[in-house]
């Protein structure tokens, strides 16, 4: 019987537990056989006591490949999790990233949390560099204002943690473009 045929591990673990069952109590009985004090060498006792060690270092020994079987194949079916945990990894930190913008813009309105998200996902998606991982985010946060609260004119309510008056300054860019 090969120890990856399937339930063959378990077979394989009833029959040391249940050797174990019988023989661990028995072993303990030993020692109530009477020995003649005149028998010499080989006694009443030490075949009982032979196959008893034999059976329990035997029923010891397969308990012990099934378990370590049954290890290698948690160890290989943890790196594959592993593996699949990498590949998973990237959408569940743009999730989790996702939650905190909505709630740091809720918190400090809306230029900090972009700026911030927009660094932190170029960066973690391997930009580098002075220019990818800042002046872009600067570049597209101030092209969204322009568009959003200037052009527009959608304005949104103030941090509650940190207000800032985008109105005032959207309005004052919306008259010098005539827009208002």
């Amino acid at each position: 019987m090969q120890l990856n045929e399937p339930g063959s591990g378990a077979k394989q673990i009833g029959v040391a537990v249940l050797t174990l069952a019988v023989l661990v109590p028995f072993s303990l009985k030993i020692s109530d056989i009477y020995v003649d004090p005149s028998d010499p060498g080989f006694g009443a006792r030490d075949f009982p006591r032979l196959i008893a060690v034999t059976g329990i270092g035997l029923a010891l020994l397969l308990l012990g490949r099934v378990i370590l079987t049954w290890i290698k194949g948690e160890l290989r079916l943890f790196a594959e999790m592993r593996g699949m945990a990498a590949q998973l990894s990237g959408p569940l930190v743009v999730g989790l990233a996702a939650s905190l913008y909505v709630w740091a813009i809720v918190l400090f309105q809306y230029v900090l949390p972009t700026l911030a998200i927009m660094i932190f996902l170029i960066r973690y998606f391997g930009g580098r560099g002075v220019v990818k991982t800042v002046v872009v985010p600067v570049l597209a946060v101030s092209f969204c204002y322009l568009l959003f609260f200037v052009l527009l004119g959608v304005f949104e309510e103030p941090g509650r943690l940190l207000s800032y008056d985008t109105y005032a300054l959207a309005r004052d860019l919306r008259q010098l473009l005539g827009l208002q």
